[in-house]
């Protein structure tokens, strides 16, 4: 007996979902790659955990909960990126 398709399988029905957005998964790794690039950079530049805009030392905390961040939260993130903490 050959069985029905699964509805979520079938394109144009009430209950068809759309597979993983493939292409916004590999920007959001992109830019997390990215992210981590910029910070290792600035490991080894001596400037990480140093605000990329006024300077300040960014605090501990706020670096452990993102450690790709680039400022010390006063300020959005320079060129309108979003900041990681």
């Amino acid at each position: 007996m050959d069985e029905e398709p699964d509805d979520r399988t079938v394109p144009g029905t009430a209950t068809w979902t759309a597979g993983p957005d493939y292409a916004a998964l590999l920007a959001t790794a992109e830019a997390v790659l990215d992210d981590v690039d910029r910070a290792l950079a600035r490991l080894d530049q001596g400037t990480y955990g140093t605000c990329e805009v006024c300077g300040a030392v960014i605090d501990e905390d706020r670096l452990v909960v993102g450690p790709t961040t680039r400022t010390c939260g006063a300020h959005p993130a320079p060129t309108g990126e979003p900041d990681a903490g």
